[in-house]
């Protein structure tokens, strides 16, 4: 099939309206090689394919083959908006729909699926507004999701455009659910109190699910900050760093830097040097970054063509090329989220 190269780029939130457009059918796409050896990376992903007129965000399975190519898109029966998985194959869904009945509508509900994808009866959470990120640590035992819950980007400054809430509850039980904005925040000793304080974006820790990252905005800037979900406090650590995403290895940090008034790069904090390595993309990439294996990223881009809907690809950086680049990955998919062996 013939494919279009990007024209212009939207961001996340404001092509929410539009993930039932039909398009083409996907194409699975190899990743460019390197040189770099691989270790063993995840065979089994999932993905939220927006493109389907008939169902509300149906999600797929992908089998990976060894070079971490996805060989085959299997549907399971679910609709979601967002999706994230654990090692223990348990699997987070944010979405409009009811569970069994991807075309049934409801208020947003958060749920969890155990790994033979059917719902948990005791975690069900209503959530507000619009959808935006969802993660569950590696071991299945933290949940967390963010939604708008006013304006609909993160591209507004000073608080005036956008509010979020952010959650975190345990798998036991979706009613423990946790306002982390209300938690203790401070920024070099000081508490955070300013009148335009949001958070969203958690990434748990793969080796330490208690230990967590998050963006934390305000004065007009996101920082990175690091939590505790067992002392409910989160500490503020160094600004410009949006939507976290902790590698598997839990050395790294993938996140998406600021390059103009209306763009995003992705870019990788090194934890051990607070080195930063910001990468030189042509997509903004207004998304919560994955990883792939513990060198190479995976996120989504969203594009409109000149006389059709939105499409969103997901594309991968391999970090360990001489010469990172985007590569398209697969076609027609969002939220992509792998099994893995564990951290």
């Amino acid at each position: 099939m013939l494919k279009m190269r990007p024209r212009l780029t939207l961001t996340f939130a404001a092509t929410l309206a539009v993930t039932l457009a039909a398009c083409a059918p996907a194409a699975a796409q190899a990743p460019a090689a390197s040189g770099a050896a691989r270790a063993a990376g995840p065979t089994v992903a999932y993905v939220v394919r927006p493109s389907d007129p008939s169902r509300y965000n149906p999600v797929e399975r992908l089998a990976l083959d060894a070079s971490l190519r996805p060989v085959s898109r299997t549907p399971v029966n679910l609709g979601c908006s967002r999706v994230h998985v654990a090692n223990t194959g348990e699997l987070v869904c944010l979405t409009q729909s009811k569970p069994g009945s991807p075309g049934r509508f409801t208020p947003n509900t958060t749920y969890l699926y155990s790994p033979a994808m059917t719902p948990l009866a005791s975690f069900e959470r209503p959530v507000s507004n619009m959808p935006s990120r969802a993660r569950i640590s590696a071991d299945g035992r933290y949940l967390a999701t963010t939604t708008f819950t006013s304006g609909h980007s993160y591209l507004g400054v000073g608080g005036t455009q956008f509010s979020t809430e952010t959650l975190i509850s345990q798998r036991a039980d979706g009613a423990t659910a946790q306002d982390i904005q209300k938690w203790a925040i401070s920024w070099k000793g000081q508490p955070v109190t300013a009148l335009d304080l949001n958070l969203w974006g958690v990434t748990f820790d793969p080796r330490q699910s208690d230990h967590f990252f998050v963006t934390v905005y305000f004065k007009g800037t996101p920082y990175l900050g690091e939590g505790s979900v067992a002392n409910r406090a989160i500490k503020v650590l160094r600004p410009n760093v949006e939507c976290p995403s902790l590698s598997p290895d839990g050395q790294r940090i993938a996140f998406k830097r600021r390059v103009s008034a209306t763009a995003w790069a992705p870019a990788v904090l090194d934890l051990a040097t607070q080195k930063e390595r910001v990468l030189q993309v042509p997509n903004s990439v207004d998304d919560q970054i994955e990883w792939l294996d513990d060198h190479t990223l995976v996120y989504e881009v969203a594009t409109t063509p000149l006389f059709d809907t939105p499409k969103f690809n997901l594309y991968t950086v391999d970090l360990a090329a001489a010469q990172p680049q985007q590569v398209l990955w697969l076609e027609d998919a969002r939220s992509p989220t792998f099994v893995r062996a564990g951290p």
